[in-house]
């Protein structure tokens, strides 16, 4: 144990909220596995946990869950790995809107698994494929045979064998939501646009149609959405539909990769697990090229989601190139992992 247990130390405990929640977050796992201290560092309240075992997804959707449900406003989640042992800072805010930081220390040790596998050096790329709507397409990029998420178009004719497809082939669902854009086309198929949102029969008509089934699925982005995802009124609507005890999704992905993102800060600020794509549709060959030599000559420890079309062959057939190319040439190790297992975005 990295903190030893004192018996009188462990009496005299108050029920305070940080004790209460300490004695919840080591539950978590097996019994006399873990212990916990509260502090005062700076100022700042500190609850440390520490930990013989592993921390994988498992714990995390645990750990995650016990701080949300103690209504801690979860502002930015970091880590730092070695083999067999790790350290997380979960940097919060209780109660929210207060201002009043709260930190969470997990120490991790005598780990065999510990989220989200990263190496000890090197780049995890995520590849986010989104629009999913033909299963010709998901056989395309499963010849990868690398970690991969889907973004499905719902309520189309393939949906839900698609959502069955990608779940048995032990890949991740998440749902590509789609939203008002600036230019509309016929093409586009239906959207979900702002005047809808703002009249509740046709908001609650739009998510029957396309989120009826939300259990299975992983995460939200959105697909066109240029115009919808501007107003902080219709994404905060959207949104609290997603996390509502209804459809409990609380992870989403801001794919347009803009360096300001309306969608991205307001799913930041409702406690979303939010991510942000470092790169969208490269399908220009040379620009990709320069993108993924960066990413494997730079040692420093990123993360990173790249975006593509699902129906984009020419920008699958050159990251396949990329991704079968023989680790030896690489400078830097890469690491391919799903969405939801990168840290989100602080």
């Amino acid at each position: 144990m990295l903190f030893a247990k004192n018996e009188e130390i462990e009496s005299e405990r108050s029920n305070s909220p940080l004790d209460t929640i300490g004695t919840s977050l080591v539950q978590i796992w097996r019994e006399k596995s873990c212990s916990y201290y509260t502090a005062n560092e700076r100022g700042v309240p500190v609850v440390s946990v520490a930990c013989t075992g592993n921390y994988t997804d498992t714990e995390r959707e645990k750990w995650l869950h016990t701080l949300f449900s103690h209504k801690y406003f979860l502002k930015s989640e970091k880590y730092r790995l070695q083999p067999g042992s790790g350290i997380y800072v979960y940097k919060t805010e209780y109660p929210e809107g207060s201002g009043a930081l709260v930190y969470f220390k997990l120490y991790i040790r005598n780990a065999t698994a510990l989220y989200p596998r990263m190496p000890a050096s090197g780049n995890q790329v995520a590849i986010y494929v989104q629009d999913l709507a033909e299963l010709q397409d998901l056989i395309r990029w499963q010849t990868l045979g690398i970690p991969l998420t889907y973004g499905i178009i719902p309520a189309k004719k393939e949906s839900q064998v698609l959502l069955q497809k990608v779940i048995e082939y032990g890949q991740e669902p998440w749902i590509s939501l789609p939203l008002e854009p600036k230019v509309a086309d016929a093409t586009d198929g239906r959207t979900l646009s702002i005047q809808e949102t703002r009249n509740p029969e046709e908001f609650e008509s739009f998510l029957k149609e396309y989120l009826e089934d939300t259990e299975k699925i992983k995460g939200v982005s959105h697909r066109l959405g240029s115009l919808y995802t501007t107003n902080v009124f219709a994404m905060r609507a959207l949104l609290e539909k997603l996390r509502s005890d209804e459809k409990k999704v609380i992870r989403y992905l801001d794919s347009t990769a803009y360096q300001d993102s309306v969608a991205f800060d307001t799913a930041k600020i409702m406690s979303f697990q939010a991510y942000k794509a470092s790169a969208n549709q490269i399908v220009d060959r040379e620009k990709f090229n320069a993108f993924w030599n960066h990413l494997s000559t730079d040692s420093v420890q990123r993360t990173h989601i790249l975006v593509v079309s699902a129906s984009d062959v020419e920008f699958f057939e050159t990251l396949k190139r990329h991704v079968r190319k023989k680790r030896s040439k690489r400078k830097a190790p890469i690491q391919f992992l799903r969405v939801s297992d990168l840290p989100f975005n602080d």
